[in-house]
């Protein structure tokens, strides 16, 4: 019989050291399972490989960018719930990931109290 996780999982893709792991910890703290990477082809190959029930991204990571990285995830299959974080970000860019099916945006920086509403508001832990 599988083994069910008793916590919702997050895959958090970052490749900023620093910013990577205060996100880790924030989201421990609200009770998630959290996996992190910092490579955008290794996020990909997490996503399509185990269960997730939130993507947390930046858009610009080494590997593979956030843009292919979902794109590909979606083309996959994938239903996962996706949040991108960022610290730039053009107008048309807003659309394209709406068309990805992203459910919401982060403007860099900002406080882990954000991160906090965004991951309750889209899956509970």
């Amino acid at each position: 019989m599988p083994v069910v996780p008793t916590r919702r999982r997050i895959l958090l893709i970052d490749a900023d050291l620093q910013t990577l792991e205060g996100h880790r910890k924030a989201l421990v703290a609200l009770g998630y399972e959290v996996v992190a990477v910092r490579q955008g082809d290794e996020g990909f190959e997490r996503g399509m490989t185990e269960s997730f029930d939130m993507i947390i991204t930046e858009l610009w990571l080494p590997g593979l960018d956030g843009f292919d990285m979902i794109s590909g995830l979606k083309r996959g299959g994938s239903e996962t719930a996706v949040v991108v974080t960022t610290a730039y970000l053009r107008k048309d860019m807003v659309g394209e990931l709406r068309g990805l099916g992203v459910r919401r945006v982060l403007i860099k920086p900002f406080p882990e109290t954000a991160l906090a509403r965004c991951a309750l508001s889209t899956v509970r832990p």
